[in-house]
Protein backbone atom coordinates (compact mmCIF):
# COMPACT_ATOMS: atom_id res chain seq x y z
CA UNK A 1 0.00 0.00 0.00
CA UNK A 2 3.06 2.55 0.91
CA UNK A 3 4.15 2.03 -2.70
CA UNK A 4 0.55 3.31 -4.02
CA UNK A 5 0.63 6.30 -1.70
CA UNK A 6 4.37 6.88 -2.83
CA UNK A 7 2.92 7.17 -6.49
CA UNK A 8 0.21 9.32 -5.61
CA UNK A 9 3.10 11.64 -4.30
CA UNK A 10 5.31 11.64 -7.47
CA UNK A 11 2.21 11.75 -10.24
CA UNK A 12 1.15 15.19 -9.57
CA UNK A 13 4.41 16.66 -9.38
CA UNK A 14 5.83 15.13 -12.25
CA UNK A 15 3.30 15.66 -14.62
CA UNK A 16 2.52 19.30 -13.20
CA UNK A 17 5.87 19.96 -14.25
CA UNK A 18 6.70 18.32 -17.08
CA UNK A 19 3.60 19.28 -18.77
CA UNK A 20 4.06 22.75 -17.82
CA UNK A 21 7.60 22.66 -19.47
CA UNK A 22 6.42 20.88 -22.42
CA UNK A 23 3.35 22.67 -23.19
CA UNK A 24 4.18 26.26 -22.11
CA UNK A 25 8.04 26.97 -21.24
CA UNK A 26 9.52 24.53 -24.55
CA UNK A 27 7.36 24.07 -27.12
CA UNK A 28 8.38 26.54 -29.50
CA UNK A 29 11.76 25.23 -28.75
CA UNK A 30 10.97 21.89 -29.52
CA UNK A 31 8.56 22.72 -32.39
CA UNK A 32 11.66 24.62 -33.93
CA UNK A 33 14.02 22.23 -33.46
CA UNK A 34 12.02 19.16 -35.05
CA UNK A 35 10.45 20.53 -37.42
CA UNK A 36 7.85 18.68 -39.56
CA UNK A 37 8.83 15.43 -37.16
CA UNK A 38 6.82 18.06 -34.67
CA UNK A 39 3.30 16.13 -34.72
CA UNK A 40 0.01 18.81 -35.45
CA UNK A 41 -1.61 17.49 -32.80
CA UNK A 42 -0.93 14.96 -29.57
CA UNK A 43 -1.84 11.27 -29.40
CA UNK A 44 -3.06 11.17 -25.89
CA UNK A 45 -2.88 7.09 -25.04
CA UNK A 46 1.49 7.33 -25.53
CA UNK A 47 1.19 9.95 -23.16
CA UNK A 48 -0.64 8.59 -20.22
CA UNK A 49 1.34 5.53 -20.62
CA UNK A 50 4.59 6.97 -20.27
CA UNK A 51 3.46 9.03 -17.39
CA UNK A 52 2.13 5.89 -15.86
CA UNK A 53 5.70 3.84 -16.35
CA UNK A 54 7.79 6.60 -15.36
CA UNK A 55 6.14 7.32 -12.25
CA UNK A 56 6.14 3.94 -11.31
CA UNK A 57 9.70 3.65 -11.90
CA UNK A 58 10.40 7.03 -10.23
CA UNK A 59 8.80 5.31 -7.29
CA UNK A 60 9.62 1.86 -7.18
CA UNK A 61 13.95 3.24 -8.17
CA UNK A 62 13.93 6.11 -6.22
CA UNK A 63 11.17 7.23 -4.03
CA UNK A 64 10.68 3.97 -2.12
CA UNK A 65 14.06 2.86 -1.43
CA UNK A 66 14.77 7.05 -0.16
CA UNK A 67 12.18 6.94 1.97
CA UNK A 68 13.03 3.26 3.36
CA UNK A 69 16.54 4.74 4.19
CA UNK A 70 15.38 8.08 5.57
CA UNK A 71 17.95 9.52 2.99
CA UNK A 72 16.79 13.03 0.81
CA UNK A 73 20.38 12.29 -0.59
CA UNK A 74 19.06 8.88 -1.88
CA UNK A 75 16.06 10.86 -3.81
CA UNK A 76 18.22 13.24 -5.41
CA UNK A 77 20.85 11.20 -6.23
CA UNK A 78 18.32 8.24 -7.60
CA UNK A 79 16.36 11.34 -9.12
CA UNK A 80 19.58 12.35 -11.35
CA UNK A 81 20.19 8.92 -12.20
CA UNK A 82 17.33 7.77 -13.45
CA UNK A 83 16.65 11.30 -14.92
CA UNK A 84 20.20 10.76 -17.24
CA UNK A 85 19.01 7.24 -18.03
CA UNK A 86 15.80 7.25 -18.93
CA UNK A 87 15.87 10.46 -21.33
CA UNK A 88 19.32 9.69 -22.12
CA UNK A 89 18.68 6.59 -23.50
CA UNK A 90 15.92 8.25 -25.85
CA UNK A 91 18.01 11.03 -26.82
CA UNK A 92 21.12 9.30 -27.81
CA UNK A 93 19.18 6.60 -29.76
CA UNK A 94 17.51 9.06 -31.62
CA UNK A 95 20.64 10.86 -32.31
CA UNK A 96 21.98 7.62 -33.63
CA UNK A 97 19.13 6.43 -35.88
CA UNK A 98 17.45 9.63 -36.93
CA UNK A 99 18.07 11.78 -39.96
CA UNK A 100 18.48 15.30 -38.61
CA UNK A 101 17.61 15.12 -35.14
CA UNK A 102 18.59 17.94 -33.53
CA UNK A 103 21.95 17.54 -31.42
CA UNK A 104 21.32 20.29 -28.79
CA UNK A 105 18.04 19.60 -28.35
CA UNK A 106 18.60 16.36 -26.96
CA UNK A 107 21.22 17.62 -24.41
CA UNK A 108 18.44 20.01 -23.34
CA UNK A 109 15.63 17.23 -23.26
CA UNK A 110 17.94 15.30 -21.34
CA UNK A 111 19.07 17.73 -18.71
CA UNK A 112 15.54 18.18 -18.82
CA UNK A 113 15.06 14.81 -17.81
CA UNK A 114 17.52 14.95 -14.89
CA UNK A 115 15.44 17.85 -13.13
CA UNK A 116 11.70 16.80 -13.78
CA UNK A 117 13.26 13.57 -12.52
CA UNK A 118 14.84 14.59 -9.34
CA UNK A 119 12.16 17.20 -8.15
CA UNK A 120 9.35 14.88 -8.83
CA UNK A 121 11.62 12.33 -6.49
CA UNK A 122 12.67 14.60 -4.14
CA UNK A 123 9.40 16.66 -3.21
CA UNK A 124 7.84 12.84 -3.29
CA UNK A 125 10.38 11.91 -0.97
CA UNK A 126 9.76 15.17 1.24
CA UNK A 127 5.84 14.68 1.43
CA UNK A 128 5.90 10.98 2.71
CA UNK A 129 8.60 11.68 5.79
CA UNK A 130 7.57 15.19 6.88
CA UNK A 131 3.86 16.07 5.95
CA UNK A 132 2.82 11.88 6.08
CA UNK A 133 5.49 10.41 8.47
CA UNK A 134 6.54 7.69 6.17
Amino acid sequence: MQFLYLALMVAPILIVIDLTWAGLVANTYYRSQLGSLFASHITIWPVILFYIIYVVAVTYFVVQPAVAVHSIWKAVGGGVLLGLTAYGTYDLVNLAITEGWPQQMSFVDIGWGMVVTTVAATGAYLLATKLFGF
